[in-house]
């Protein structure tokens, strides 16, 4: 549509450019105010009145030093004081001059007098194709007047399209800038999602072993009869309750000491010496209460079950972390569709840009080409 509005904009300019001029030129008796006189007719095409009478004004003026007066009580009619047109006679001249216009094209009536004689072809024979000469050069003046006007209204036109393809050319930078800030955000989030991936593999495994440990842990816990092995060491303990009393608040140090930091571990081992001293003193239950005791310290019910409950929660925050992980990727990969769509509306409009630079281009070049056939037409006319 651009283009086809384009071509319709230049057909105009060229029909335009080529119009300006005189279509006929002739003698007749014209009625000026004053009566019917002798006149040569001009008409012009795409000249109208204005341009015509102020070319009339300065032609005289610049030429021969004469007044262009309006005729007072009587529109388009105009008199040209005595001139001497030197190049054509000694004698001077003047002029009475009618101007009308049809459907904006100008029609000059001129009626020349020197010498009081009327100037004309039956008159003035040797005399008369100087002066419709003269004419002819009062017609070109106002057909250099209009196209200057239009010369002006193309150079005007012609940056209103140089702003317009600037407008085009910086929309364009824009886009690429764009396209270029888009893919980078695409490689980021391509390398975002590379390493969660990586993450999301590292996590499935850790679910997988947080599962096996629960699941051990469980089937330990299901196997292991604690209350028979207590019973057992009540048992075994007979007159050894005082080196069990002096064990168990060994152990309550001990256990006391391990929740301190870790500079107070080397107290620990002190303890767990005294610890190996008291054994001995028990002779042979002392070695049966050290493997029953042992045992119950691995698997103490309530610790079990503590133990159990760490590892299950371990493993739904494993699945979680899974989950926010995955959430994160689609994200990522959502980012980098939007982008790429954003790219390809960005890609298409550098495109569109492009098409209207180049439409403009060549418009602003006929317009140019259109300037300077106005240019040298005028110049011609001169």
């Amino acid at each position: 549509m651009k283009k086809i509005l384009l071509s319709i904009s230049m057909l105009f300019s060229i029909v335009f450019i080529n119009a300006q001029s005189v279509t006929s030129m002739s003698t007749q008796d014209f009625t000026y105010s004053t009566g019917s006189k002798e006149a040569i007719k001009v008409i012009f095409e795409d000249v109208n009145a204005k341009k015509l009478s102020d070319a009339l004004s300065t032609y005289f003026k610049k030429n021969y030093k004469a007044k262009v007066s309006a005729v007072r009580k009587t529109d388009g009619e105009f008199e040209v004081e005595e001139f001497k047109a030197t190049d054509i006679q000694q004698k001077p001249t003047s002029a009475l001059v009618r101007i009308t216009e049809l459907e904006g094209n100008a029609i000059m009536y001129i009626h020349y007098k020197s010498d009081g004689y009327v100037v004309s072809e039956k008159n003035t024979p040797a005399l008369y194709p100087s002066y419709k000469k003269m004419t002819q050069s009062i017609a070109n003046d106002a057909i250099a007047l209009s196209y200057t006007d239009v010369i002006e209204l193309k150079n005007k036109e012609l940056a209103d399209q140089q702003k317009v393809l600037t407008g085009f050319v910086k929309t364009e930078e824009k886009n690429s800038a764009d396209v270029v800030k888009m893919e980078s955000e695409i490689k980021t989030a391509e390398g975002e999602i590379s390493r969660l991936e990586t993450s999301l593999t590292q996590q499935k495994t850790l679910v997988i072993e947080k599962a096996k440990l629960v699941d051990e842990k469980k089937t330990e816990m299901a196997t292991l009869d604690v209350n028979s092995l207590e019973k057992e060491i009540k048992t075994v303990q007979g007159d050894n309750k005082k080196a069990d009393k002096e064990i168990e608040k060994i152990n309550a140090d001990i256990a006391k000491k391990n929740a301190e930091i870790a500079q107070l571990q080397s107290e620990i081992k002190v303890l767990e010496s005294e610890i190996e001293t008291v054994n001995s003193r028990k002779e042979s239950n002392g070695e049966k209460i050290g493997e029953l005791q042992t045992k119950i310290s691995t698997h103490n019910e309530d610790a079990l079950k503590e133990q159990l409950k760490l590892l299950e929660k371990d493993s739904k925050d494993a699945v979680s972390e899974e989950k926010n992980i995955t959430k994160a990727i689609e994200k990522e990969r959502a980012s980098i569709e939007k982008n790429k769509v954003k790219i390809k509306e960005a890609q298409l409009e550098i495109e569109t840009s492009k098409a209207s630079q180049e439409t403009k281009n060549a418009e602003i070049a006929k317009t140019k080409e259109n300037i300077k056939v106005l240019e040298s037409k005028v110049s011609k006319l001169k």
